[in-house]
């Protein structure tokens, strides 16, 4: 085989190992722009959809308290509007557990179940906290203007206290909030 005819053959081959790679450059980009979406549409979208019904609720109930407080609302009326924001929170809830989820997606919240169910209080009263934070934030209100998170305190007997939240009013009243996690529906 003249050299010619070597050089010919590698570039072929050099050529051929190039295209099979590009190749397969190609169909791995294609799994995971498909894995990437159906993450998307299984686990973001609904995730999404859920927190933007959650800030709703908790506009809605807000809202409620400011315009009880101030007296455009009556005391039948507020409630009547957080019956109805009750109802939307659960109904977007309940739509959601009925979503059909990935096998590893229901361990995960099995496992975070478990934790729960067998008593962890101290997981219970993160999650209490994250979701309390989340419901005044999403209200519009910032730690440290009109909250605080874990102060300490003590009372008259001289105990020590401390509440997961004290909301700052603007005519220098407070309220204490003790957030807690109710697992029996």
């Amino acid at each position: 085989m003249t050299l010619k005819t070597r050089l010919i053959i590698s570039l072929g081959l050099l050529t051929a190992i190039i295209v099979s790679l590009i190749g397969a450059g190609y169909y791995t980009l294609g799994v995971m722009r498909f894995n990437t979406n159906m993450l998307v549409s299984d686990h973001l979208k609904p995730v999404t959809s859920l927190k933007n019904v959650a800030d709703a609720y908790a506009v809605a109930i807000v809202d409620n308290v400011h315009k009880t407080r101030a007296g455009t609302v009556g005391w039948e009326e507020s409630l009547r509007i957080m019956s109805d924001a009750e109802q939307m929170i659960a109904t977007s809830w309940n739509s959601e557990l009925a979503r059909e989820k990935p096998a590893e997606d229901m361990a995960v919240q099995a496992a975070a179940l478990t934790n729960a169910l067998k008593g962890n209080a101290r997981v219970r009263g993160d999650w209490g906290e994250l979701m309390l934070d989340s419901v005044l934030r999403g209200s519009g209100l910032e730690e440290g203007a009109h909250y605080e998170r874990q102060q300490h305190a003590v009372d008259d007997e001289g105990a020590r206290l401390r509440p997961d939240v004290v909301v700052n009013f603007p005519d220098q009243r407070r309220i204490v909030v003790d957030s807690k996690v109710n697992l029996i529906a």
